[in-house]
Protein backbone atom coordinates (compact mmCIF):
# COMPACT_ATOMS: atom_id res chain seq x y z
CA UNK A 1 0.00 0.00 0.00
CA UNK A 2 1.27 3.79 -0.75
CA UNK A 3 1.75 6.38 1.95
CA UNK A 4 -0.84 8.18 0.15
CA UNK A 5 -3.25 5.26 0.22
CA UNK A 6 -2.48 4.53 3.96
CA UNK A 7 -2.69 8.23 4.56
CA UNK A 8 -6.78 7.80 2.79
CA UNK A 9 -7.38 4.61 4.67
CA UNK A 10 -6.43 5.96 7.83
CA UNK A 11 -8.23 9.19 8.00
CA UNK A 12 -11.32 7.55 6.33
CA UNK A 13 -11.64 5.51 9.34
CA UNK A 14 -11.17 8.38 11.58
CA UNK A 15 -13.99 10.18 9.55
CA UNK A 16 -15.95 7.01 10.08
CA UNK A 17 -15.06 6.47 14.16
CA UNK A 18 -16.24 10.48 14.79
CA UNK A 19 -19.33 9.69 13.23
CA UNK A 20 -20.62 6.55 15.00
CA UNK A 21 -19.06 9.00 17.88
CA UNK A 22 -21.32 11.92 16.73
CA UNK A 23 -24.19 10.21 16.13
CA UNK A 24 -23.86 7.71 19.58
CA UNK A 25 -23.93 11.22 20.85
CA UNK A 26 -26.92 12.93 19.20
CA UNK A 27 -29.14 9.83 19.68
CA UNK A 28 -28.21 9.71 23.71
CA UNK A 29 -29.18 13.05 23.71
CA UNK A 30 -32.85 12.35 22.31
CA UNK A 31 -33.26 9.67 25.01
CA UNK A 32 -35.60 11.11 27.90
CA UNK A 33 -36.47 8.60 30.80
CA UNK A 34 -40.05 9.41 30.52
CA UNK A 35 -40.65 11.83 33.90
CA UNK A 36 -37.65 13.83 34.55
CA UNK A 37 -36.08 16.33 31.61
CA UNK A 38 -37.77 16.68 28.23
CA UNK A 39 -41.30 17.97 29.58
CA UNK A 40 -42.35 14.89 31.67
CA UNK A 41 -42.22 16.31 34.74
CA UNK A 42 -45.52 15.43 37.27
CA UNK A 43 -47.30 17.53 39.83
CA UNK A 44 -49.26 16.51 42.71
CA UNK A 45 -52.80 17.99 42.42
CA UNK A 46 -53.77 16.34 45.97
CA UNK A 47 -53.34 13.86 48.15
CA UNK A 48 -56.26 13.09 50.37
CA UNK A 49 -56.57 10.98 53.66
CA UNK A 50 -54.04 11.96 55.96
CA UNK A 51 -54.17 14.26 59.22
CA UNK A 52 -51.79 17.52 59.23
CA UNK A 53 -48.54 16.01 60.55
CA UNK A 54 -48.87 12.40 58.73
CA UNK A 55 -49.81 14.57 55.53
CA UNK A 56 -46.05 16.94 55.58
CA UNK A 57 -44.22 13.71 56.77
CA UNK A 58 -45.38 11.48 53.66
CA UNK A 59 -44.32 15.03 51.19
CA UNK A 60 -40.86 14.99 52.89
CA UNK A 61 -40.34 11.44 52.14
CA UNK A 62 -41.92 11.95 48.81
CA UNK A 63 -39.90 14.36 47.82
CA UNK A 64 -36.91 12.34 49.08
CA UNK A 65 -38.05 9.76 47.20
CA UNK A 66 -38.63 12.19 44.01
CA UNK A 67 -34.82 13.31 44.14
CA UNK A 68 -33.55 9.42 44.83
CA UNK A 69 -35.36 8.20 41.69
CA UNK A 70 -34.37 11.53 39.59
CA UNK A 71 -38.26 12.33 39.16
CA UNK A 72 -38.85 16.02 38.35
CA UNK A 73 -41.72 17.28 40.52
CA UNK A 74 -43.12 20.46 39.86
CA UNK A 75 -45.69 22.67 42.05
CA UNK A 76 -49.26 21.99 41.11
CA UNK A 77 -49.42 25.52 39.61
CA UNK A 78 -47.14 24.74 37.15
CA UNK A 79 -47.91 22.83 33.46
CA UNK A 80 -47.22 19.47 33.69
CA UNK A 81 -47.65 16.64 31.96
CA UNK A 82 -48.61 14.24 34.03
CA UNK A 83 -50.83 15.13 37.21
CA UNK A 84 -51.03 12.67 40.03
CA UNK A 85 -53.86 12.84 42.66
CA UNK A 86 -53.32 10.51 45.78
CA UNK A 87 -55.54 8.62 48.42
CA UNK A 88 -54.74 7.28 51.52
CA UNK A 89 -56.93 5.44 54.35
CA UNK A 90 -55.37 3.94 57.55
CA UNK A 91 -57.20 1.17 59.70
CA UNK A 92 -56.24 -0.44 63.03
CA UNK A 93 -57.28 -4.42 63.02
CA UNK A 94 -55.90 -6.81 65.45
CA UNK A 95 -52.81 -4.66 66.35
CA UNK A 96 -51.69 -3.91 63.36
CA UNK A 97 -52.41 -0.92 61.16
CA UNK A 98 -52.63 -0.84 57.49
CA UNK A 99 -52.19 2.27 55.52
CA UNK A 100 -53.70 1.47 52.16
CA UNK A 101 -52.59 4.39 49.00
CA UNK A 102 -53.72 5.10 45.71
CA UNK A 103 -52.06 7.33 43.29
CA UNK A 104 -53.89 8.27 40.20
CA UNK A 105 -51.92 10.05 37.07
CA UNK A 106 -53.62 11.65 34.74
CA UNK A 107 -52.14 13.19 31.38
CA UNK A 108 -52.93 16.31 29.84
CA UNK A 109 -56.25 15.13 28.23
CA UNK A 110 -57.15 14.51 31.63
CA UNK A 111 -57.39 10.78 31.10
CA UNK A 112 -55.81 8.62 33.59
CA UNK A 113 -52.82 6.62 32.33
CA UNK A 114 -51.76 4.87 35.10
CA UNK A 115 -52.88 3.60 38.51
CA UNK A 116 -50.21 2.77 41.28
CA UNK A 117 -51.81 1.22 44.42
CA UNK A 118 -50.60 -0.52 48.00
CA UNK A 119 -50.31 -1.19 51.29
CA UNK A 120 -47.83 -1.01 54.14
CA UNK A 121 -48.56 -2.77 57.42
CA UNK A 122 -47.23 -1.50 61.06
CA UNK A 123 -47.72 -2.36 64.78
CA UNK A 124 -50.97 -0.21 65.79
CA UNK A 125 -50.45 2.70 68.26
CA UNK A 126 -52.00 3.09 71.60
CA UNK A 127 -55.07 4.88 71.60
CA UNK A 128 -57.38 4.68 68.35
CA UNK A 129 -55.96 6.80 65.97
CA UNK A 130 -54.27 4.70 63.38
CA UNK A 131 -51.99 7.64 61.99
CA UNK A 132 -50.45 7.58 65.19
CA UNK A 133 -48.85 4.55 64.49
CA UNK A 134 -47.93 5.63 60.70
CA UNK A 135 -43.88 5.98 61.32
CA UNK A 136 -41.46 7.74 59.43
CA UNK A 137 -40.25 4.06 58.01
CA UNK A 138 -43.80 3.40 57.14
CA UNK A 139 -44.16 6.79 55.36
CA UNK A 140 -40.47 5.83 53.74
CA UNK A 141 -41.81 2.83 52.03
CA UNK A 142 -45.13 4.28 50.96
CA UNK A 143 -43.27 7.15 49.34
CA UNK A 144 -40.34 4.97 47.78
CA UNK A 145 -43.18 2.13 46.55
CA UNK A 146 -45.07 5.06 45.12
CA UNK A 147 -41.76 6.54 43.22
CA UNK A 148 -40.98 3.48 41.91
CA UNK A 149 -44.85 2.66 40.75
CA UNK A 150 -44.90 6.08 39.17
CA UNK A 151 -41.58 5.94 37.27
CA UNK A 152 -42.27 2.46 36.01
CA UNK A 153 -45.74 2.90 35.18
CA UNK A 154 -44.91 5.94 32.76
CA UNK A 155 -41.25 4.59 31.59
CA UNK A 156 -38.73 6.08 33.63
CA UNK A 157 -35.63 4.96 34.56
CA UNK A 158 -34.81 1.81 36.52
CA UNK A 159 -34.40 1.67 40.19
CA UNK A 160 -31.51 3.39 41.52
CA UNK A 161 -28.94 0.81 43.74
CA UNK A 162 -30.52 -0.18 47.16
CA UNK A 163 -27.74 1.64 48.48
CA UNK A 164 -28.29 4.97 47.45
CA UNK A 165 -31.70 5.41 48.08
CA UNK A 166 -30.45 4.28 51.70
CA UNK A 167 -28.41 7.02 51.73
CA UNK A 168 -30.32 9.80 50.57
CA UNK A 169 -31.23 11.97 53.27
CA UNK A 170 -34.02 13.48 54.40
CA UNK A 171 -35.30 16.50 52.29
CA UNK A 172 -35.23 19.44 53.91
CA UNK A 173 -38.67 21.56 54.09
CA UNK A 174 -36.92 24.28 51.66
CA UNK A 175 -36.27 21.89 48.97
CA UNK A 176 -39.54 20.41 49.16
CA UNK A 177 -41.34 23.73 49.35
CA UNK A 178 -39.40 24.10 45.99
CA UNK A 179 -40.27 21.30 44.28
CA UNK A 180 -44.08 21.83 45.07
CA UNK A 181 -44.64 19.39 47.74
CA UNK A 182 -45.29 21.61 50.93
CA UNK A 183 -46.92 24.60 51.25
CA UNK A 184 -49.13 26.34 53.89
CA UNK A 185 -50.71 22.81 55.52
CA UNK A 186 -49.09 21.11 51.90
CA UNK A 187 -51.47 24.00 49.67
CA UNK A 188 -49.41 22.50 46.74
CA UNK A 189 -50.35 18.92 46.60
CA UNK A 190 -54.19 20.00 47.94
CA UNK A 191 -54.11 18.67 50.89
CA UNK A 192 -57.56 17.74 51.71
CA UNK A 193 -58.96 16.07 55.68
CA UNK A 194 -61.54 13.37 55.48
Amino acid sequence: MRSGEAGYARALKAFATIGVIGAGLMLAGCQTDGLSGGGGALAFDRIEGPPPQSFDRLVTQLSSAADARRVEVVSRQQDAPYRVKGYLSAHQEGGRTSVAYVWDIYGRDRERVARVSGEETVSAAKGSDPWAACTDACLAKIAESTMAGLSEALGGPAAPAAAAIAAAAPVAPERSASLGLQGERGAALGYAAH
